[in-house]
């Protein structure tokens, strides 16, 4: 479970930020940012799509053992720009703590990688055609999955045609989907350059060396090779740098199905099948308690984002919109864009889930490419971060 419980802000470590004036110019909202245009669309999928996901896939293995199915957190590729969302100038109050941080972002990625931006956002501009022709795909394979079964006597042979037809468009879906993904992994590269570039500024050499001294206890060397744990601490704390958390407040434990962080023990517990994207997230769990700074410019933007998404006050009930993926009764979020509505998840004790997801994405430079894909000002932020944007 990515879950964390115990929150506070008051420390020393706060510190005020000034704001500047936007380098960046807010985006107006339109429409069809309110209103999603379908399951795959640009807001959160209707439980029933996942549903239908699921009965596809395994109907789909038989007939294609080599091709994946589609993952709960598929969606159209295409670049959405939402750079500026989160700038409300009518209420300077709910922005200032955290649209610093993503100015900040932006210059970082035209320092280290000038061009860059402009780039990402040419390259993962799908041809509309084809991201429709996917959402429509997307719906009529919905429309099919949901026709109830037929009893023996109402005829196998039509449950079989019927079947059939679901195969046969989700192996058209699957392979469009192929190729307008194919604009994600052309510019990986290029991100996992800039990613190398703040892994080898000098704050981070400091870094790698405090990664060395958090401890890896018993159990957790037994579901994962330590050698490859302490290779992503050490990447981890390296993209970090000065952000990395006290090595003595950290330590990597196995006792859960789902990693989580608990801020009382200063325990990560790295689940049943850890990766690098679940060390990232569950250190940016232990940076956000420790940096309160931090904190509250992740709670503001996700506040900012969701009012402009027109929130008011009903939080998605996460076991609702992504049945059968393991989110308990009380997991809930506010909605918006986001490249996960897991981003938008609700804790009673003040903790967001947007550094801890944001930063799995950092783990490599595909997954930062869906990231910015998806929501750039979410990359921004995180690389705003990174940078010391609340230095």
């Amino acid at each position: 479970m990515r879950g964390v419980t115990g929150f506070g802000v008051d420390s020393p470590w706060h510190q005020p930020v000034r704001a500047s004036v936007p380098a960046i110019p807010a985006r107006p909202m339109v429409q069809s940012d309110l209103r999603p245009a379908g399951p795959h669309g640009i807001g959160p999928r209707p439980s029933a799509a996942v549903a239908s996901r699921s009965v596809l896939a395994a109907r789909a293995s038989t007939a294609r053992t080599k091709r994946r199915a589609p993952a709960e957190e598929d969606y159209v590729p295409g670049f959405r720009d939402t750079v500026g969302w989160s700038r409300e100038v009518e209420r300077p109050e709910a922005w200032q703590t955290h649209w610093p941080v993503i100015e900040a972002g932006a210059r970082c990625m035209e320092r280290l990688a000038p061009g860059l931006g402009a780039t990402l956002a040419r390259t993962l501009s799908p041809d509309p055609a084809k991201a429709a022709r996917l959402v429509e795909l997307d719906r009529e394979i919905l429309q099919l999955a949901r026709r109830p079964a037929r009893s023996a006597e109402q005829g196998e042979g039509k449950n079989a045609r019927l079947m059939d037809r679901v195969t046969e468009r989700h192996e058209v879906w699957l392979d469009l989907e192929d190729e307008v993904t194919r604009a994600r992994r052309a510019v990986a590269p290029q991100l996992a350059r800039l990613l190398m570039r703040l892994m080898m500024r000098e704050d981070a050499r400091a870094a790698s060396k405090v990664a060395e001294r958090i401890r890896l206890h018993e159990c957790a060397r037994g579901v994962a090779d330590p050698v490859r744990l302490r290779t992503w601490v050490r990447a981890c704390c390296r993209l970090l740098g000065p952000l990395t958390p006290d090595p003595t407040r950290v330590a990597m434990t196995h006792t859960r199905t789902r990693a989580s962080y608990d801020p009382l023990r200063g325990v990560v517990d790295v689940g049943d099948h850890p990766e690098a994207s679940t060390i990232f997230h569950e250190l940016g769990h232990a940076v956000e308690f420790a940096q309160p700074a931090v904190a509250s410019a992740l709670i503001t933007w996700r506040e900012a984002r969701a009012r402009k998404a027109g929130f008011e006050g009903k939080l998605l009930r996460l076991r609702d919109v992504h049945p059968g993926v393991g989110y308990g009764p009380s997991e809930r979020a506010v909605p918006d864009h986001f490249v996960s509505d897991y981003v938008g998840k609700v804790y009673d004790t003040g903790a967001t889930e947007v550094l801890a997801m944001g930063l799995e994405h950092f783990a490599s430079g595909a997954r930062m490419a869906q990231l910015y894909e998806r929501d750039p000002e979410h990359f921004l932020l995180i690389l705003g971060l990174l940078d010391g944007g609340l230095r």
